[in-house]
């Protein structure tokens, strides 16, 4: 167990390196910052004196060794555009995102538990054809399409829910965690239905209904136990897509959280601001990953027993 934590842990500091090292890269490549910091009018000597100050004009292997310099000693460094340090704009932000994020989780596990069990305990009939459908739309529709439309009914339409996120009410929280919600629920109810229709089939259950249990125990103590850790270890994954989702759904419903952050860093070319932006995303979903690893190992016994 604990050789196989070790490794996790390796792999994660691995994929946090290559991670910087790619996204140093490709903001680099949508071009230089001082282009839209100085006026159209402004000199070449006026860019190329710029362009020092910041540090572009140096090569690239220089400037990513001594930006990892920096993060050694907890320097993140400096937002271009806002000129203060990101991390005293990145976090203050980052607890919005992250509930954001947490709500449409548990939203997404409140409605696709039940359909997924039920999916598969009525295998083939109405409920079973009809949740597929659902989950089917879910899974096809991108979030910004699924937030837009969401803003038609309930927003303009409806006026049951407000269409932008306004400080001090929750209602403005609602539309976008449920569009978040919608997209994951989907891959849950498909693939926990799966798992759901193989273990209802497997020899304990039968044993246990044969001992008397009733169908509700067996659902929900033998069969959910038994289907429940490739589900969280989808979640894991789908916790990452869900952060990069909710950059479309921010925007859209106007959030104040790190998602739109990363939208104005990108278009400013705030390479600093979105540099950091992405360490503490992907700090947060590779954690989020190693837990749900760390609790699969907990749940299933033949995962424990082939990382010996």
């Amino acid at each position: 167990m604990l050789t196989a934590l070790a490794g996790r842990l390796a792999r994660c500091a691995l994929t946090m390196l290559l991670l910087l090292a790619a996204v140093f890269v490709v903001a680099r490549l949508t071009g230089n910052p001082v282009d839209l910091m100085l006026p159209p009018n402004a000199s070449e000597a006026d860019r190329r004196a710029m362009t020092a100050a910041l540090g572009l004009d140096r090569p690239l292997v220089e400037q990513f060794v001594t930006y990892l310099g920096d993060i050694v000693t907890g320097d993140f460094g400096t937002s271009i555009k806002y000129h203060a340090p990101v991390t005293d704009l990145v976090l203050p932000k980052l607890g919005d995102s992250l509930l954001l994020a947490g709500a449409a989780t548990l939203v997404a596990l409140l409605v696709s538990v039940p359909m997924g069990i039920y999916a598969a305990y009525y295998r083939g009939r109405a409920v079973d054809r009809g949740v597929m459908i659902v989950s089917l739309f879910g899974q096809s529709l991108p979030t910004f399409v699924t937030g837009i439309l969401s803003i038609l009914v309930f927003a303009v339409s409806l006026h049951w829910l407000p269409a932008t996120t306004r400080s001090g009410d929750w209602t403005g929280w609602v539309l976008p965690a449920v569009t978040l919600a919608y997209f994951i629920s989907a891959g849950i109810v498909r693939l926990l239905r799966t798992n759901m229709i193989d273990s209802l089939a497997s020899d304990h259950v039968q044993f246990a209904r044969a001992m008397g249990a009733s169908e509700s125990y067996i659902l929900w103590r033998h069969c959910l136990t038994s289907a429940a850790p490739p589900v969280i270890t989808y979640l894991g994954v789908m916790y990452g897509v869900l952060l990069g989702s909710s950059v479309a759904t921010e925007v859209i419903f106007n959030f104040p959280g790190i998602g739109r952050m990363a939208y104005d860093a990108t278009t400013s070319r705030d390479f600093p601001l979105l540099q950091f932006i992405t360490v503490v995303w992907a700090g947060v979903i590779v954690a989020i990953n190693l837990v749900a690893e760390v609790v699969s190992l907990l749940l299933d016994p033949k995962q424990r027993q082939g990382a010996r």
